[in-house]
């Protein structure tokens, strides 16, 4: 895709470089570097920094990879299938860096609601185009619309307060709750969200540097440092025993909490060098699914066969995995239709896994982007949006649709199915959700920190300047936690 980092001198690059494999010596309590730096020595760290700031430095070549294969395509699938896009665009004076869309969700009547990273937070109807930004309050790289009152949760947009003041304040990372009917907004600081879902009493859970909590009955939040060495959770999941999983980014595997109990067990998914986990789904069994953004090559007849897609027996422990055939897939996420067909998005594709037939199945999307987290209804339509195609290309905000046949098409309605563990809101009948009010409101503190200093200054992670890096063994045995 046209993007990614952009170029850097030597300098530049070792920064990078030791960014990810060194600890930050002023790093909060618990913190880790993104992966052991035994797996990067000395020497091997010098020839990384000068191959990148030979091949990738102000003055280098753009390039990509060249890819040695196409995808296999059954003809008689895609020949089913019709895509619809929806593309809108801004001014590209009117904000300091051109929008792009990251994310997108469904509300109880049908309209789809976008991320707009860089602008606002975007609601249509696909059966009418009528479209509505809210502005003024910053866009987001991830959203989730309360079903049960049509509020609209979203962060991902670094916002400036002023209190008050003349003089804006500080960036800062916060989760927003909008009210659409008055269009005021609340704003949480001290809890960043990457990720947001709701599970059966109506509260919603959101990942980012720790595990956080919204509380329906207090309208407070409140959040749990995760005992899993590098784990930066990430994408977030409920599933059918009102358990939540999130992925555990750079830890190579799904971290589970009870909130009855609120222990923590780690999962590993795999034991090869460790792979970036992004956006996981659940089947009807309970089975939890999720692809591997970068997954370590595994090369067939010397061809590389693609990127990784796991499925996790929760009882057992016991994982699959099956590799797509799609060279260098980077699977962003495992999302489930009401078939039980298990959906991933990766640059330039969306790919359907049978589970009966045990094979996969390629829709090459109609523009050349990476392909982010996808949004299934009840008719098995999937949506999506493209990123990098938006931010770098300058296309637009997008909106688009697959329905893998398009003769069962009965509305251009979004709605989930009800069995999606994105609809749970929607079932929710206890009290009304406090109203918004427009506020500035705080987060609590963490509700394990006792635990949490313990376990990290055991695995070698206390404050500021102390202790030894601990290592990946230290997060293999899900036990321990």
């Amino acid at each position: 895709f046209p993007g990614g980092r952009a170029p850097l001198d030597k300098d530049g690059w070792g920064v990078m470089v030791d960014r990810m494999h060194k600890r930050d010596p002023n790093a909060r309590l618990g913190s880790a570097p993104y992966f052991d730096a035994a797996l990067l020595p000395p020497k091997d760290r010098d020839i990384l920094v000068d191959y990148l700031a030979k091949h990738f430095g102000f003055d280098s070549e753009p390039r990509v990879v060249q890819l040695e294969s196409e995808a296999p395509l059954d003809m008689q699938a895609l020949e089913k299938a019709m895509f619809i896009e929806y593309i809108w665009k801004e001014d590209p004076a009117k904000y300091p860096t051109w929008p792009w869309s990251h994310m997108l969700t469904f509300d109880a009547d049908g309209n789809v609601w976008n991320a707009y990273t860089g602008c606002c937070i975007v609601r249509f109807d696909p059966r009418t185009g009528e479209t509505k930004a809210y502005e003024g309050n910053g866009g987001g790289s991830s959203i989730e619309v309360d079903r049960s009152d049509g509020t609209v949760w979203y962060s991902g947009d670094i916002t400036r307060l002023n209190n008050g003041g003349s003089t804006p304040g500080s960036p800062m990372s916060i989760v927003k709750r909008l009210d659409p009917k008055t269009g005021l907004v609340d704003k949480w600081l001290g809890a960043p969200s990457n990720t947001q879902i709701f599970d059966a009493q109506g509260n919603l859970w959101m990942t980012q540097s720790g595990l956080v909590k919204w509380d329906r009955r207090t309208n407070s939040l409140y959040r749990w440092d995760v005992p899993v060495v590098r784990s930066q959770p990430y994408g977030i999941i409920v599933d059918h025993e009102n358990k939540v999983w999130f992925a555990d980014h750079y830890t190579s595997g799904m971290t589970r909490f009870d909130p009855d109990t609120g222990k923590f067990q780690y999962f590993r998914l795999t034991q090869e060098a460790p792979t970036n986990i992004r956006r996981p789904g659940i089947d009807s069994q309970n089975m939890i699914w999720v692809g591997a953004w970068a997954s370590p090559l595994h090369r067939v007849n010397g061809r590389d066969v693609g990127g990784a897609l796991f499925r996790l027996n929760p009882k057992t422990g016991e994982v699959m995995e099956r590799r797509l055939g799609v060279e260098y897939a980077a699977l962003y996420n495992a999302d489930v239709d009401p078939d039980d067909n298990v959906w991933v998005a990766h640059d330039n594709y969306l790919s359907r896994y049978d589970q009966k037939a045990d094979s996969f199945t390629h829709y090459p999307t109609p523009r050349r982007s990476e392909t982010l987290k996808t949004a299934i209804t009840r008719d098995g339509a999937v949506w999506f949006v493209n990123r990098n195609g938006s931010k770098f290309a300058g296309y637009g905000a997008t909106s688009i649709v697959l329905y893998p046949d398009k003769d069962k098409i009965t509305t251009l309605g979004a709605y989930f199915h009800e069995d999606s563990p994105f609809a749970l809101s929607g079932k929710y009948r206890g009290p009304k959700s406090p109203k918004v009010t427009g506020g500035i409101k705080s987060a609590f503190g963490s509700q394990n920190a006792a635990e949490y200093e313990k376990w990290a200054i055991d695995n070698g992670l206390p404050g500021p300047g102390q202790g030894k890096p601990a290592t990946e063994k230290q997060t293999a045995d899900g036990d321990r936690y």
